[in-house]
């Protein structure tokens, strides 16, 4: 339930302060114990990973193909719902006790979630526009920071429980690949 609340407030784009998010992190941990914090962080990511691919096939559609030209405010504006949301996310990854409970979450790090919202993150395509360019650029940012954060837990390795499975180890590989391919493109 918590999940779809907030997947339902990240999408609707209700202003929302960030001190309303963390009322309602904490509550969640106060209240509902830690699976609830692992429902609600999942759903956290999940919703940010579905921006993030809608914002890859209005930026693909609209540079790549002129019969599909997507209009320049709703990119800006999704562009803007992305930024905030990754935000949201980034500032948590700052507190120990979350970044830990993310290593700890299956399905974000050894399933790969994390990964792949990082992965599809570098791969969002060169734009002319100057504003989108710069939210692109600011989305790597906070993601590779979010990344460098849960390198940096001391309780258990993100990066080995990230590997630890074939497709976990295949995905952290290509995302090195991805992130190299950036650095080097620029």
């Amino acid at each position: 339930m918590p999940c779809v609340i907030l997947h339902h407030v990240l999408l609707e784009d209700v202003k929302v302060s960030h001190q309303m998010f963390d009322l309602i992190f904490f509550m969640m941990l106060l209240l509902g114990g830690f699976r609830q914090v692992d429902i609600f962080v999942f759903g956290a990511f999940s919703a940010v990973h579905k921006d993030i691919q809608f914002l890859q096939v209005r930026l693909s559609s609209k540079y790549s193909n002129k019969g599909m030209r997507s209009d320049l405010a709703e990119v800006n504006h999704l562009c803007q719902h992305c930024e905030a949301s990754l935000q949201f996310l980034q500032s948590h990854c700052q507190q120990r006790f979350f970044r830990e409970s993310l290593v700890k979450n299956k399905d974000l790090c050894e399933e790969g979630g994390i990964l792949l919202l990082a992965y599809d993150i570098m791969k969002l395509p060169f734009c002319e526009e100057p504003y989108v360019m710069a939210v692109v650029s600011r989305l790597k940012s906070k993601v590779l920071s979010i990344l460098l954060h849960l390198c940096e837990v001391e309780s258990s390795s993100f990066l080995d429980v990230a590997a630890s499975t074939t497709r976990g180890l295949n995905l952290a590989k290509s995302t090195i690949f991805q992130v190299s391919f950036n650095i080097f493109e620029d």
